[in-house]
């Protein structure tokens, strides 16, 4: 808080942080957030509204039709993707509550137990449901290109015909591509192609990719993203949390036990000497999207469905729910550090930290060289 000296000698505390939130929400209503996102067919789409009206703007776009939806029902749901590349094995998230990477009931930061599967495997797990355990396919180092480029290829070359991604090449140059631009034969390419598989039962909590600027399309099932810009970590709540990681265990009758194990205290059971482990810290926002109470402005909502491609800017919060079986893939390109789209984020960061710090009556402290939320 901030003292502010009145004439008259009375004294009155401002709470800066929670003053400058409120600003940043107002801010967003009346300036960032529209009623919905918008949608244009992908044969209407130009390179001048992409890059001008959308990337520039860092507004996120609903891209309709990018691959044609019939054709991606028998080509890339689940019993295709098993039939085709059933043997591929794939490291697989496994949660009890469908929630890995969030923050849990305990306050811990909650990694996945990892588990590699054969995607037949997998996929039959994912049918049948199982109470215990929720399996979800969410890779995000480049996995698709990386360990499965036959998957990929044939993506690319019968979803979109022949392109490395969703998106004609003029449009990603024009929105994505370097300063100034460049040869218009030249390729802009991806930093990486993500493949996400999962059912109704996993979320994705709420978090930002500030490096990466967010091209996603469903190819079986559909997914609903609900998104903040990405001013809102100013005002919406975050919690340095200790990380841990989910493990599983099963008793005789077949039944299987969770325990959330924070991670230092897994190292150090698993260290020979007596030296304590380190606690690792993770700031993540601790919040629900699509709770009615949530402080401020009501976040942008669309259900993205097959064939479509959600663009979603740099930075930008969002949280993501699924239904039934859905298959999804994404690709991410470069985002730009060198406008004013970085400083408001990071400062908006600086000040929800702030806050949340006061709040719990912790001391806070700047970890820019760290990843945040």
């Amino acid at each position: 808080s901030s003292p502010n000296h009145k004439p008259n000698g009375r004294v009155v505390c401002i709470d800066v942080p929670r003053v400058l939130a409120a600003g940043a929400a107002r801010d967003a209503a009346e300036l960032w957030l529209g009623l919905e996102v918008d949608a244009i067919d992908s044969g209407a789409l130009t390179p001048l509204v992409f890059a001008r009206d959308y990337a520039a703007a860092s507004r996120p776009l609903l891209v309709r039709g990018v691959a044609d939806a019939e054709r991606l029902a028998h080509t890339f749901d689940l019993a295709s993707l098993a039939r085709r590349w059933g043997d591929a094995d794939i490291d697989v998230a496994a949660t009890p509550d469908g929630r890995a990477d969030a923050i849990s009931g305990e306050g811990l930061f909650a990694k996945p137990e990892t588990r590699r599967l054969a995607l037949r495997t997998f996929v039959e797990r994912l049918v049948r449901e199982t109470d215990d355990t929720v399996l979800y396919y969410s890779a995000q180092n480049d996995e698709l290109r990386r360990r499965h480029p036959e998957l990929l290829r044939s993506l690319c070359d019968e979803a979109f015909a022949g392109r490395p991604g969703p998106l004609a090449n003029d449009l990603v140059a024009a929105a994505f591509g370097p300063r100034g631009g460049g040869r218009e034969e030249d390729v802009v390419l991806p930093e990486a192609v993500n493949l996400w598989i999962g059912d109704r039962r996993s979320v994705t909590s709420a978090h930002r990719d500030r490096a990466f600027e967010n091209l996603y399309v469903v190819l079986a099932g559909a997914k609903s993203f609900y998104l903040l810009p990405p001013t809102a970590p100013a005002w919406l709540p975050v919690l340095e949390a200790r990380a841990a990681t989910w493990h599983s265990s099963q008793s005789s009758d077949g039944t299987t036990h969770w325990r959330l194990v924070p991670d230092d205290a897994a190292a150090a059971d698993d260290d020979d000497d007596d030296a304590a482990a380190e606690p690792s810290y993770v700031h993540w926002l601790d919040c629900d999207l699509t709770d009615p109470a949530l402080d401020g402005p009501r976040p942008l909502a669309v259900t993205v469905e097959p064939g479509d491609c959600l663009y979603i800017p740099a930075a930008w919060v969002h949280q993501v729910h699924q239904r039934d079986a859905t298959v999804a893939a994404n690709w991410w390109y470069e985002a730009r550090y060198d406008d004013v789209r970085w400083a408001a984020a990071e400062t908006a960061r600086r000040i929800g930290e702030l806050g949340s710090a006061k709040r719990d009556r912790q001391t806070y402290v700047d970890k820019s060289d760290v990843e945040q939320t």
